[in-house]
């Protein structure tokens, strides 16, 4: 019921905006038909498979977000030495933004502008992404052009409000990366209160490589979703860390539409208090000749609450295929669940595929061990914790956003797992 009466309030905000707002008649037609999709799916609830284990219903706020008279807290810490694109809410700030300057182009398109439709990757299944595309100001599109390569990482960051807002904010980017152009894309989620929709869609051309880390550390509601197409030959490295959120979702879908294109999608979510974390990969190999690896963990304690579920589908003509899926979890208390489903769906008969998942608790000999060879029980309980996120950590290629893991989990997140 909760779940009815909160697609409703949407409705009738969304209702209300649309008929106020300048747009082209073109994207009055999206939003209308994007309005229908809403109406016929509904906000997700836990009847629902995809949704099994997150209620997103309870937490997400009653109003939809607009910019006017919300104030961003703009001086926060951030990794330093890349470029910044600034998201406040649901607009981008240049003046708070750091660019590069050739081959690069940045287009902000409001609804009184006509804007590629394909590039946002639309989902009418996903009545989050309905609600995304409903409630955006504008859609920020990105073309890295042929060739370029970055030397500096891009840093997305979501700033937080200054003061509590019970409104959803749901920033829309769409990324172009050209033939042979190579990208590091960090999206950077700090501590605070706002609450974020966010929706990411790039398309990798052919021979681009794109390397992705996503942090969250937002304190409530937390929805991200990345949408990325991949043509032949490209990369996709995506790193994806959650702390700390009373629930957060991270959604990726990948679609490997070239021969010889890679996924590597791999993350760590540390969880602690009531928190509740959930990662939801699709992967799709439409494509003969293409591979895909996932390794995610996870770190629980207190009441904590962690859920992944990892979809391969393979489709008929995608033969000679290579997928390799992993989930390992650590369980630090006896209150904290995980839920895990790592699923292969198979057209192809030429394939090789492995899936799998744990679930266990820290080895008590291994501590005794350590603790009997003079080790404190804090340094020892710091050295197996290491060790079992060490080969996640590896995954990820910038040292800066490691460190920043590695001292979120060792020096904050240790404290609740051993007074």
């Amino acid at each position: 019921m909760q779940s009815k009466n909160l697609t409703q309030t949407y409705i009738q905000q969304i209702e209300e905006s649309l008929s106020t707002r300048k747009m082209t008649a073109k994207n009055v037609a999206l939003l209308s038909t994007t309005l229908a999709d809403f109406k016929k799916v509904g906000l997700p609830t836990h009847k629902g498979e995809a949704w099994r284990y997150s209620k997103v219903q309870n937490y997400l706020p009653k109003r939809l977000a607009t910019h006017e008279n919300i104030k961003f807290d703009l001086e926060i810490d951030y990794l330093k030495e890349t470029y910044i694109l600034a998201i406040c809410g649901n607009r981008v700030i240049l003046d708070h933004s750091k660019l590069p300057t050739q081959n690069f182009d940045v287009k902000i398109n409001s609804l009184d502008q006509n804007f590629n439709f394909n590039s946002l990757q639309y989902d009418k299944e996903d009545a989050l992404d309905s609600l995304s595309l409903m409630n955006t100001e504008e859609v920020i599109s990105i073309n890295i052009q042929n060739g370029l390569i970055l030397d500096k990482p891009l840093q997305i960051i979501y700033f937080s409000t200054l003061n509590s807002e019970e409104v959803l904010f749901t920033p829309r980017i769409t990324i172009d990366l050209s033939q042979k152009s190579e990208c590091e894309i960090i999206e950077y989620f700090p501590k605070g209160y706002s609450q974020y929709n966010s929706n990411l869609a790039i398309e990798c051309r052919k021979d681009s490589k794109l390397t992705h880390c996503k942090l969250n550390f937002t304190k409530e509601l937390h929805v991200g979703k990345l949408s990325v197409i991949q043509e032949e030959s490209s990369s996709l490295n995506s790193f994806i860390f959650s702390s700390g959120s009373k629930l957060s979702r991270t959604q990726i879908k990948t679609c490997l539409n070239g021969k010889y294109a890679k996924a590597e999608i791999n993350g760590l979510y540390a969880l602690a208090d009531e928190t509740h974390s959930d990662q939801f990969i699709e992967i799709n190999h439409n494509a003969a000749e293409t591979t895909s690896y996932q390794l995610f963990k996870g770190i629980l304690a207190d009441s904590s609450h962690g859920v992944f579920t990892g979809k391969v589908i393979i489709k008929k003509d995608a033969q000679l295929v290579n997928a390799n899926q992993l989930n390992k979890n650590l369980l630090l208390s006896k209150k904290c669940k995980v839920d895990t489903r790592p699923s292969l769906q198979v057209e192809a008969d030429d394939v090789k595929c492995t899936h799998g998942a744990t679930t266990g608790q820290l080895n008590e000999e291994q501590l005794f061990y350590l603790i009997s060879r003079g080790i404190k029980k804090d340094v020892a309980y710091s050295l197996l914790i290491h060790g079992f996120m060490d080969d996640a950590l590896e995954k990820i290629n910038n040292q800066r956003v490691r460190t920043l893991i590695e001292n979120k989990i060792l020096r904050e997140f240790k404290k609740k797992i051993i007074l």
